[in-house]
């Protein structure tokens, strides 16, 4: 497998801080120990597990240390690299008849921006039938979107505002550009530089009101067809970011996209 990138981002004194909790990764030591060496934390300071630990447990591994977590569990994520993918090794695991299984093993990959962090998994081995033999695979799932939510109120009543940021597969980036008529309250963009499979134009979709907060949900199409489905949030108390995922139908089955973009008047290229 290949060497974690995670290596350059987050001390391992932040992996070590788990042993005194299985639920939080403490950053006070972290501080205290690592500031010399480390520039200061920024951006979205944490990681809630959800998903990826679903029905059972995550372990994330990173410089030779490992933190459990369940559902609910946090990870800091202060000293990740911003606009930048950190890797972990991990290893999701379930209770079954008082027997532990691995469903599934790969790697953990973190995206973070100022106001929201977005996680994905890709699983490189996997134990559907649940017989205790984990076989090669490769699938990849957005996992976790989360952050300082844009509530719906605090949409701008005109403009316009231009996003850029990455796409991202496994084993390759790309380039999301989205641009929102806060006045038409609709949005619409671009995923590019990834494949041919893959690239795709985000069709205009309507920004709408989900439990008080700004998402946009909308249609993917390639070659002049539908071919599958987008859903971006909007972040931070001014909609200066998006995070979320596009899922395109492929000859291979579906297959997801994690997308994260900030206003273009501050963005670089992944």
């Amino acid at each position: 497998m290949k060497s974690k990138q995670i290596l350059l981002y987050i001390p391992t004194v932040l992996l070590l801080a788990a042993c005194s909790s299985a639920q939080d990764v403490g950053n006070g030591l972290a501080d205290a120990v690592v500031r010399p060496f480390e520039p200061k934390p920024s951006g979205f300071a944490q990681l809630t597990v959800d998903d990826s630990a679903r029905d059972g447990l995550i372990e994330l591994t990173a410089n030779h240390q490992t933190v459990t977590l369940s559902p609910g569990g946090r990870l800091d994520t202060g000293f990740l690299k911003k606009h930048k993918i950190s890797h972990y090794d991990y290893v999701r695991k379930i209770n079954v008849n008082g027997q532990t299984i691995v469903l599934e093993s790969g790697d953990f990959q973190i995206y973070k921006q100022d106001h929201s962090i977005l996680a994905a998994r890709h699983a490189t081995q996997t134990d559907a039938a649940l017989s205790g033999r984990l076989k090669p695979d490769s699938a990849f799932s957005v996992a976790e979107i989360q952050g300082r939510a844009t509530a719906y109120s605090e949409l701008p009543a005109s403009g316009q505002s231009s996003y850029r940021g990455i796409a991202f597969r496994p084993d390759s980036k790309g380039i999301l550009e989205y641009t929102i008529d806060f006045a038409r309250k609709q949005g619409s963009g671009s995923i590019s530089g990834l494949s041919a499979r893959h690239d795709a134009v985000l069709s205009p979709a309507p920004v709408r009101q989900d439990n008080g907060q700004a998402v946009i949900s909308g249609t993917v199409h390639q070659n002049l067809s539908d071919n599958g489905s987008y859903r971006l949030q909007l972040f931070g108390s001014h909609a200066q970011e998006l995070a979320g995922k596009a899922s395109i139908r492929t000859n291979s089955g579906t297959e997801e996209i994690g997308l994260a973009a900030r206003q273009s008047n501050q963005a670089v290229q992944p």
